[in-house]
């Protein structure tokens, strides 16, 4: 986004206020007036700067601006744009300008994939900028700090064409001839980058479709208040984040999902009032056969790895066993079914399996550091009996310790969130089904 700040020296800022807001003018090369005399200097220094070849059949044309809406410069029956546009302000206060990266066919297809930047511009007194009026761009009700609203948008707009512009008017109120040098300086542009993050590009379309909505204009001015002192540009960068967008789901499965977003966003935290805050404890989800078999599957094959989650010591993932796999997956259909009520989750939300594997703890260092799991929630079956080993309680810590130590065929259901330590044994070897389960939103 290059937008480039100049000062002139000098301002006409009564010759200004002479003109006709919206009426658009030409600028008289034959016989000039003052303003005509001001404008046609400025074209000449930035038609120089960008290399282009200035000829007097061009047309320069301008305008007392003070609407607010986002436009583009464009001749449509010519199919032209600008070769220079200029922006100049005169006013102690002016509305910051809104800048994008969208052109017409962007902004009406709405085909704009990485153009998610605005720049928000605060101009000066006595300061002109060049930009690429090609893309859209206007005047902003925000961070004015002015009590006559009906100045705060004015400025003066330059175009320079290379094609003849129909219905311009010159004119013919200011009759006085420039007697003091223009001197024409190049002015540092001090630019600070804000990052937003957004879910989906509908916070951005509603910036570009909706620049007049008093919500949009209340969400500029809070970020146009985050910039720094004494800086003229502020770069916007919109950054789509995949993550979770809040309103449309709760459009879709009602305040319920609030609960459920708490686990899921790693920005929240989890309130007692939350209906995943509490563990429960189901006795016999297996039978203790069924428990044994598991068991004797892992004893004859030992297929043991170091586990990748910081929880459990070794793993062997179910798919290993491809028998117990299926038996396990049916079961869980209906474990899935209670497993809503619990939670009252609604069939709206699709609940997946991410993960199922069996956990074995050796003879280890007793480790109280507490960790999270990461999943929306956690089954843990344990497999074998606590006279088989020693210690291999788990600690969760949610506001105050919460000792768990499970006997067999019992399971404890979790939200991943919660902290909690491995459950190391002193003695023997403890297993463990563990099943892990991902809210799909």
């Amino acid at each position: 986004m290059n937008i480039q700040q100049f000062t002139t020296g000098i301002n006409p800022l009564q010759q200004i206020e002479l003109l006709q807001s919206e009426t658009k003018y030409v600028c008289s090369i034959k016989d000039p007036n003052y303003l005509d005399e001001y404008i046609h200097t400025l074209v000449q220094f930035h038609s120089i700067k960008k290399n282009i070849i200035y000829s007097e059949t061009y047309t320069i044309q301008y305008e007392l601006c003070n609407s607010n809406h986002l436009q583009v410069e464009y001749v449509k029956e010519k199919k032209k744009y600008p070769l220079l546009s200029i922006l100049c302000f005169f006013l102690e206060h002016n509305s910051p300008i809104l800048f994008s990266e969208i052109d017409m066919n962007e902004y009406k297809y709405k085909e704009f994939k990485n153009q998610n930047n605005i720049g928000i511009y605060h101009p000066e007194k006595g300061v002109h900028i060049v930009f690429d009026s090609s893309k859209y761009y206007g005047a902003l009700n925000i961070d004015t700090n002015v009590n006559n609203v009906n100045n705060v948008n004015k400025y003066l707009k330059i175009n320079l064409w290379d094609i003849q512009i129909k219905d311009l008017v010159f004119n013919t109120d200011i009759s006085q001839q420039i007697t003091e040098p223009i001197d024409i300086k190049e002015k540092n542009t001090s630019i600070f980058e804000w990052n937003e993050e957004i879910y989906d590009n509908s916070a951005f379309e509603n910036i570009i479709y909706k620049t007049n909505d008093p919500l949009v204009m209340s969400k500029l001015s809070t970020i146009f208040s985050h910039r720094l002192k004494n800086t003229n540009l502020m770069i916007v960068r919109y950054n789509k984040k995949e993550g979770i967008n809040y309103l449309k789901l709760v459009s879709k499965h009602g305040d319920c999902i609030k609960d459920f977003i708490s686990i899921i966003d790693d920005k929240l935290t989890i309130e007692q009032d939350n209906v995943c805050y509490k563990n429960k404890i189901i006795k016999n989800i297996l039978s203790p056969d069924i428990c044994y078999w598991i068991l004797n599957e892992c004893f004859i094959y030992k297929l043991w790895k170091l586990s990748t989650h910081k929880n459990y010591e070794y793993q062997v993932n179910l798919e290993s066993f491809p028998h117990l796999l299926n038996y396990i997956l049916f079961v869980l259909n209906f474990w899935l079914i209670e497993i809503r009520k619990m939670y009252s989750i609604p069939n709206t939300l699709n609940l997946n399996i991410k993960e199922i594997f069996i956990a074995k703890y050796s003879v280890n260092k007793i480790i109280k550091e507490k960790t999270c799991d990461g999943n929306f929630l956690v089954m843990n079956i344990q497999l074998n009996d606590t006279m088989e080993y020693k210690d291999g309680e788990i600690i969760f810590n949610h506001g105050t310790d919460e000792i768990i130590n499970l006997n067999a065929c019992e399971c404890i259901i979790y939200n991943g969130k919660k902290m909690r330590t491995p459950g190391n044994v002193s003695y023997g070897e403890k297993f463990v089904l563990v099943i892990m389960i991902e809210l799909l939103l």
